[in-house]
């Protein structure tokens, strides 16, 4: 029964802000995109660089080993530094442009880690890796346009105090609904960090051994 209400309160969420979601879906779009482009704009000496960090990434990887702890803890404070400020800015009266940054700046960062890896070795190598992240990816975007699209309804119930609300819900209320709702989006944001730190180096380790 509790799992039927669930999903009836999901699909309701779903149609009322199906635009939201459109919307932000577009911005991480554009700044996915625009990732992806901006290697081809940038400097030969910046691009060295990177290519040199990947090359002694991937020499202490065969050589050394990674560890898989630190790589999940690492992924898992980076990505939820931006879970973090799609909390916060959504409890500020002007957190909508904040959270559309945050989103612009996760698309940008994908694009733009993704074309360097396909311009690194071709796509021979690209397609490995890219399997690699892909079932964090896979949690990760969807968890920030939830996150962003919550955020986003706080934050308009700034200017519109009942829209989506309790009528006559008090703020300590709302901000501890707003406040648990996001906590739940912890649990896969873990689940992607193991991913990282320990499903991503599986599929490195068969590249290197079929190389």
């Amino acid at each position: 029964m509790r799992g039927k209400i669930w999903r009836m309160r999901l699909a309701l969420h779903l149609r009322r802000q199906a635009v939201m979601y459109i919307v932000f879906s577009g911005v991480l779009l554009l700044g996915l995109i625009i990732g992806c482009l901006a290697p081809a704009f940038s400097d030969e000496a910046a691009k060295e660089q990177v290519y040199q960090s990947l090359d002694s990434f991937l020499e202490t990887a065969q050589t050394e080993g990674r560890n898989g702890w630190q790589d999940a803890w690492q992924w898992f404070w980076v990505n939820g530094a931006l879970l973090l400020l799609l909390y916060l800015f959504g409890m500020h009266i002007l957190g909508l442009p904040i959270i559309g940054a945050v989103l612009f700046y996760k698309g940008f960062s994908l694009g733009y880690s993704l074309a360097f890896l396909y311009n690194y070795q071709g796509f021979k190598f690209f397609l490995p890796v890219f399997l690699s992240i892909l079932p964090q990816t896979l949690l990760i975007v969807p968890l920030l346009l939830i996150a962003a699209v919550l955020g986003a309804c706080f934050s308009r119930g700034f200017w519109r105090p009942h829209d989506g609300m309790a009528p006559y819900s008090g703020p300590g209320r709302r901000i501890g609904g707003y406040s648990l709702k996001m906590s739940v989006l912890l649990l896969p944001l873990i689940l992607a960090a193991l991913c990282q730190g320990f499903v991503a180096p599986l599929v490195l380790d068969l590249v290197f051994v079929a190389a």
